[in-house]
């Protein structure tokens, strides 16, 4: 949602940097748990112990906030057969008094042309101390339909629920995406049979209400529509609408919860809680800032007075009494923060951290006039405000930080000139990614149409003058493409042009060479450009035309024409390093995000040790990037968990019994494949990133090149230019006419400064 800066402003001055808030506590974060998904799917609340379900995973957490983490002792319930099997559990409730798990067994045919098995049911848990695993056990079997659907001969479960709750006795399904034709699960508590019920039309959220009756969150902002919240019975159908949500929200609650001991409704709006009491839209309060802005799972209520809610990387606890905690408030502004976020959060919960969208912020301005509103601001580097605020030193030495400090100090220079000046840190890298923007190729397609890899292109020009040579070529292969065989003439045109301007900008960019496109160099590569007939690059005989063809494999000389991620994770091995000219080298550009301290904070050291936490947070694929001696091995966080489940697998199987000399084959067949397949795990997959991954990236480092503002540009020339690049690429502009339309105005931005 994008904010005028006077509104944002004005927030701001109201509440720091101390607000008066309910104070949110983080219980598990992405931070806490060192991973990068936390994944909770379902939680749910008994007396003075919440649970929280994850893949692979239940965290128990008691009323001091101790968690435990409890593995999924799965092995004996997965169904064995010819096929591969699974017991997936889907989401926690509350049943007979006691903690259960709704969840799935599937088996698979051999060929997975069919489904030999699908079952639910309600599993009560067992904790195991010892083992520290959680064990299942069936209590209530659950009817099931036909959720089954074919694709090129392959059988999908296709499960349409993906949130739950009960209430009563029933326990109700809503599906990921509410819309016209969705159908909301019910299962009996009592039976477990299943109830198929269309939903509301208008519907966005569905969640427990009261006398049977369902609570709907009715509209969307973002298709125009009006939002308000009905009350809905299942068993008639019947919709009445209770109130009207602020006509000024422009999307949907995060989420929402209906207290009934209290008559009202929590909702999480922007970042923040409300409260609506009776219903009633002119009775909406705000209570604070909800550390759970988008939620996951299903808000259940604990200790009587605080939700617990989960989002992709956090599970917390919001209280919702009324009553007033004075705290300091940090508010930070730009991309890539959560992360560090959530880690302050965990480690200063006297702290809150208050996250404001950079759209509508003039930040230069803001800086200007002495701005305190923001404590840090996270801008990419080729941005005008980063460029403004480095430039003129709007920026708080980070001298006083060792670990910031340090930290700079490791950088690669490339990256270290645009944080530091005259030695002193006054930036920190947040993000960082590296692209290459020639294609890829497929060497197989290649040797497909008779070329070999003596005729891989190793420059622009190389590959500008073999793609004007493949309409010839691929008159003899109907079933070979140049490009993806859905791009049509135009569209090729277009994209094969972007990436060209956008290397030779990379290039010419660079301080010291030729900023503009009138060069012999660039004439050069535009004359190779022009002489291609891309009518002839497709070969599906829908040639000039938008198509729906398949995506077949070794079938696309060049699968994609730029955007090549150069990463330690990122698969190179047939990327084209393609440098503009012989003689010349590729270059990587670099685009880079960085934190730094507003000067006129009035929470400075607040702010500093947040860019603490937010360079610890950096992942280990991101300070490799960014740290040339950063050069260690990462280990697979999954490997111990994936080879005890299949070290599960194979002990299920050897306690199997087989009866007849066929079952005792099938089985020993089964065990041998098991076997293979955890050995070649063990081998393969135990680094995230190997050192033979690191060495491969370090030694394309040298043609790295940072993104810079320059001249205006905070983006590709092929962005920055694109109507002038439409008119040429259209037919109505001829090359001289586009070289001098963009010369121009590169002059008068290099003029201006």
């Amino acid at each position: 949602m994008k904010r005028s800066f006077a509104m944002i402003l004005l927030l701001c001055l109201l509440l720091s940097p101390a607000a008066w808030a309910t104070e949110s506590e983080i219980l598990l974060s992405t931070a806490t748990e060192k991973t990068d998904f936390l994944g909770i799917s379902s939680v749910a609340c008994l007396e003075n112990t919440i649970y929280a379900l994850t893949y692979d995973a239940l965290y128990t957490l008691d009323e001091s906030g101790d968690s435990t983490r409890w593995k999924l002792d799965t092995a004996t319930l997965i169904p064995q057969g010819a096929g591969d099997g699974f017991f997936s559990p889907l989401a926690l409730l509350i049943f007979d008094g006691a903690p259960h798990a709704l969840a799935s067994r599937l088996l698979y045919s051999a060929d997975r042309g069919e489904i030999d098995l699908y079952e639910l049911g309600l599993y009560a848990l067992r904790l195991e101390e010892a083992a520290q695993a959680v064990e299942f056990e069936l209590t209530l079997p659950l009817e099931t339909d036909d959720w089954v659907s074919y694709d090129n001969g392959q059988a999908n479960l296709e499960f349409p629920a993906q949130r739950f709750f009960s209430t009563g006795d029933s326990l109700y399904g809503v599906p990921r995406f509410l819309g016209a034709g969705e159908s909301l699960l019910r299962f009996s508590l009592t039976d477990g049979t299943l109830e198929t019920i269309a939903t509301p039309q208008g519907a966005s959220q569905i969640l427990p209400y009261q006398e049977g009756k369902l609570l709907v969150q009715m509209g969307n902002p973002a298709m125009l529509q009006d939002m308000s919240l009905a009350e809905w019975s299942p068993d008639t159908g019947d919709v009445q609408t209770l109130c009207s949500l602020p006509a000024e929200w422009e999307e949907a609650p995060g989420y929402l919860y209906f207290h009934a001991a209290e008559n009202a409704v929590y909702l999480a709006y922007d970042g923040e809680l409300y409260r609506m009491q009776d219903m009633d839209a002119d009775n909406l309060t705000v209570l604070g800032f909800s550390s759970v802005r988008l939620a996951e799972t299903t808000p259940v209520l604990a200790d009587g007075n605080a939700l617990v809610v989960a989002d992709a990387q956090t599970l917390a606890k919001i209280p919702l009494d009324s009553s007033a905690q004075e705290r300091e408030q940090l508010v930070v502004c730009g991309l890539w923060l959560d992360d560090a976020r959530l880690a302050f959060l965990a480690s200063h919960p006297e702290i809150d951290v208050v996250t404001r969208e950079e759209g509508g912020i003039d930040v230069a301005q803001a800086l200007s006039t002495r701005d305190a509103s923001i404590d840090v601001y996270a801008l990419p580097v080729e941005s005008a405000d980063y460029e403004a605020a480095f430039s003129r030193g709007y920026m708080v030495s980070l001298s006083q930080s060792e670990t910031l400090s340090g930290l700079v100090a490791s950088l690669y220079p490339h990256l270290r000139e645009a944080v530091a000046k005259d030695g002193v840190p006054l930036a920190v890298p947040v993000f960082v990614q590296i692209n290459s923007n020639a294609p890829s190729y497929d060497p197989i397609a290649f040797e497909s149409v008779g070329l070999s890899q003596e005729d891989v292109p190793t420059t622009w020009l190389e590959f500008l003058r073999l793609v004007a040579r493949l309409p010839e070529i691929l008159q003899e292969f109907a079933d070979i493409s140049a490009f993806d065989p859905n791009m049509n003439a135009q569209t090729a045109r277009a994209f094969l042009l972007s990436s060209v301007l956008d290397a030779y900008w990379e290039v010419s960019a660079q301080p010291g060479n030729a900023q503009k496109l009138d060069t012999p160099l660039f004439r050069q590569l535009m004359e190779a450009f022009e002489a291609i007939d891309f009518a002839g690059l497709n070969a599906t005989g829908t040639v000039g035309e938008a198509t729906s063809a398949p995506f077949v494999e070794h079938r696309v000389l060049f699968p994609t024409l730029s955007g090549n991620r150069i990463a330690p994770a990122g698969n190179t091995e047939y990327a084209l390093f393609l440098s503009l000219r012989e003689g010349m080298e590729p270059v990587f550009l670099t685009r880079l995000t960085a934190a730094f301290v507003n000067p006129y904070s009035q929470n400075t050291q607040a702010a500093i040790t947040f860019l603490e936490t937010a360079v610890n947070a950096l992942d280990s694929e991101q300070r490799i990037c960014l740290l040339p001696e950063e050069n260690a091995p990462v280990p697979n966080p999954q490997y111990e968990t994936e080879l005890a489940r299949l070290d599960g697998q194979i002990a299920a199987m050897q306690a199997q019994s087989p009866e007849t000399d066929e079952e005792r084959l099938r089985l020993e067949q089964e065990l041998a494949a098991a076997r293979k397949q955890r050995e070649r795990y063990a081998q393969e997959n135990q680094f995230s990133l190997s050192t033979e991954d690191i060495a491969a990236f370090r030694a394309l480092d040298s043609h790295f090149v940072l993104a810079r503002h320059r001249f205006g540009l905070e983006s590709s020339l092929s962005s920055a230019f694109y109507p002038q690049i439409a008119l040429y690429t259209q037919g109505e502009w001829d090359l001289e006419r586009l070289i001098a339309e963009i010369d121009q105005r590169l002059a008068m931005a290099q003029m201006e400064g």
